[in-house]
């Protein structure tokens, strides 16, 4: 999802928790590498809580739950117009499913934004179904969230084509005996269109 349906920013973060005197987050959490805290966050391990309290702990900082989550959502940006309307075209010819390594923080702010500028009862609503890491207990790459996938689904593995970001989710996606490709941007549509694939 992100950087694919939905654009993000990870260093906006980075900024904001450094203007809450939060230095170092940019060494504690990347895209590819993160501090345990993160991984349990997403992972559904920990609630909301127990992150912030963690927040704090780590950072020493006497910051506030709310001041937390505006600085952990600053990273999240926009649902382009042209994915959105292109979710609902391809859907019309094939399943489509989200499979995401987000938290539950995020997930109320994304899908409070979707609902806001769409008018629509949720990101769910554009796919037959989503299948994130805080609802399942696992993460990308692991190859079991993608067998869960597969069982609640009931999709074949040499059926399906799976698009992501990072190239350890594709790799791992492929050991599944799923296609996989990197996703290159800028937008779903130009990303079919430049690699010719059907839709």
């Amino acid at each position: 999802m992100g950087n694919v349906i939905l654009d993000i920013d990870p260093q906006l973060s980075v900024n904001a928790f450094d203007k809450l005197g939060f230095n170092s987050f940019s060494q504690m959490y990347t895209l590819q590498n993160q501090l345990a805290v993160f991984d349990a966050l997403e992972k559904g391990e920990i609630n909301d809580e127990d992150f912030c309290e963690s927040i704090r702990k780590i950072t020493g900082l006497q910051i506030s739950n709310n001041e937390i989550y505006r600085a952990w959502n600053a990273l999240i940006l926009e649902f382009r117009p042209e994915n959105i309307a292109f979710l609902v075209r391809i859907r019309s010819r094939y399943r489509c499913f989200i499979l995401s390594n987000t938290n539950s923080i995020h997930y109320r702010k994304y899908n409070n934004d979707i609902i806001e500028m769409y008018g629509i009862p949720g990101l769910g609503s554009l796919v037959d179904g989503m299948f994130l890491s805080h609802n399942l207990g696992l993460r990308k790459p692991d190859e079991a969230i993608f067998r869960k996938l597969e069982e609640l689904s009931a999709i074949q593995p040499d059926e399906t084509l799976f698009i992501d970001d990072v190239w350890a989710n594709c790799k791992a996606a492929e050991s599944c005996g799923w296609s996989a490709m990197l996703y290159d941007g800028p937008s779903l549509p130009a990303f079919f269109e430049r690699h010719n694939l059907p839709v």
